[in-house]
């Protein structure tokens, strides 16, 4: 599953808010960092395809939010085989984060755990 590839955000959408103080560093005892996006629109595209067997796992990053979040935050990337495990403080059900990733608006706030 992948965000819909059919709006695209503006330059200033896709900008960083900012990162929790706490999470500037991922913890080298669990590895779970923060990001902040945000998405002007529902549809904006985030830019990563998953896998939502066990885990809501990055398998690819493209185009979108989180290659700009990248781009501006090279201490801190977002990479493949990482795993979002929280967003906007729902946490478990893999399809149900990726609803909340897909149907955002505004202040997207993603917590990442280094699992690959």
């Amino acid at each position: 599953a992948s965000a819909p590839d059919d709006a695209e955000p503006t330059a200033s959408a896709a900008s960083v808010i900012a990162v929790d103080a706490q999470a500037a560093k991922p913890s080298s005892a669990e590895r779970i960092y923060t990001i902040r996006l945000t998405k002007p629109t529902p549809g904006a595209k985030i830019g990563l395809d998953v896998q939502t067997k066990t885990m809501l796992r990055i398998v690819n990053i493209k185009e979108g939010l989180v290659m700009t979040w990248n781009e501006e935050n090279p201490e801190m990337t977002v990479q493949v085989g990482d795993c979002i495990v929280d967003a906007n403080g729902v946490v478990g059900n893999p399809k149900d984060i990726l609803n909340v990733i897909l149907n955002a608006e505004g202040a997207l706030l993603v917590k990442l755990s280094r699992c690959g």
